[in-house]
């Protein structure tokens, strides 16, 4: 099979999103953020005193990534910051790797209270919080991967992480990764070439919804069970962030193809049970959020050093095909807006006002 070269994949990485700006919008800079709703801004500005003594008690974190993966960087970071900070009198005790059940099970647990603490893409989240599945709509961020950091910092993004509280769960914070990719075992450059394939996607409507409009048929399985799926032709191609899920994963020893399509900011989403960290005191609080910062300074990191090896890696096993600026409008303007007709039609005026708020605050950023 031929293949590109490494060098010429790597100067993609770093400029893949440049193009993408007009099929999204932009952005104005982050907003204060409520200190319970956002890594941004701790629940306390002030340290605990010299006399305050942290609780006994252990934290759980669980997440669904391979330990290969950033989301493990940045918990074992949250991990450290806090037991460090506490003196040891505050464990976090990190499950990666779907330990604790499936990415449905885990949700379920932390707003039943049996997991403190989670990180997930929020499309596993937004079968419980269906505002979640704006984050899926297609080529809806600036194309700008800097642009689109301010966009999760904003108050916007603050906004929607709101909207979990009325679902016993806190949304702390966004970890950015990278932009998301396709794989098949054809290439696919425009909607005639999903037509009749078999996707697997999380459980989000909306991403349901895209697949549908670019003429593939959609199909949920879990994260876990995927290469399987993909080897024994169970589905035909999958839609994941290239460090994230198509290299951690090994989804590329199964398939031919990865598109770059840069369609979906992937992020992870930091939340926690709103009863657990409403119940702690500030001092407990600032601890956590803190935390939380620590751990996604090293999964941002760890997410550009994994996403440079991916692409070698990857390169290697199958080919890369680097859609064109006018494919991947072709891609957006087959998908997005009947992506985001969904999204207003599930959430109502509500939904309407989300999507203006960030619409407004990306145009700032043009």
């Amino acid at each position: 099979m031929k293949k590109k070269k490494v060098s010429l994949f790597l100067a993609i990485l770093m400029i893949f999103c440049s193009f993408l700006t007009a099929c999204g919008g932009g952005s104005t800079p982050p907003g204060s953020s409520a200190p319970s709703a956002s890594s941004e801004a701790p629940a306390s500005s002030e340290a605990p005193s010299s006399a305050y003594e942290y609780p006994q008690t252990t934290i759980i974190l669980a997440h669904s990534g391979a330990t290969t993966d950033a989301r493990q960087n940045g918990a074992l970071a949250v991990e450290k910051y806090i037991e460090t900070t506490s003196g040891g009198r505050v464990q976090v005790d990190v499950y990666p790797a779907g330990q604790l059940g499936d990415s449905r099970a885990i949700v379920e647990a932390v707003q039943n209270g049996g997991i403190q603490m989670c990180i997930q893409p929020p499309a596993n989240v937004s079968g419980f919080d269906p505002f979640l599945a704006l984050t899926d709509v297609p080529y809806f961020f600036p194309g700008d991967l800097e642009k689109a950091r301010i966009i999760s910092k904003g108050d916007a993004a603050k906004a929607l992480l709101d909207t979990m509280q009325d679902y016993k769960m806190v949304g702390f914070s966004y970890w950015v990764d990278l932009f998301k990719a396709f794989t098949a075992n054809k290439p696919l450059r425009t909607t005639a070439d999903f037509k009749g394939l078999k996707f697997r996607v999380m459980s989000s409507p909306v991403l349901i919804k895209m697949i549908e409009a670019m003429g593939g048929n959609a199909l949920t399985i879990d994260y876990q069970e995927t290469f399987g799926a993909l080897q024994t032709g169970a589905i035909d191609g999958q839609e994941a962030g290239i460090g994230a899920g198509i290299y951690n994963m090994k989804f590329y020893e199964v398939q031919k193809y990865m598109m770059i399509t840069n369609h979906i900011l992937a992020m992870q989403l930091i939340f926690g049970n709103k009863a657990w960290f409403d119940g702690l005191d500030p001092e407990m609080q600032k601890l956590v959020t803190d935390g939380i910062n620590a751990g996604e300074e090293a999964h941002k990191t760890a997410r550009l050093a994994i996403e440079e090896e991916a692409i070698k890696a990857i390169g290697e096993r199958c080919e890369i095909i680097e859609l064109t600026p006018e494919e991947i409008q072709g891609l957006s303007d087959a998908a997005r807006q009947p992506c985001l007709d969904l999204f207003v039609e599930s959430n109502g005026e509500a939904g309407r006002k989300l999507i203006d708020q960030f619409d407004a605050e990306m145009a700032a950023l043009s």
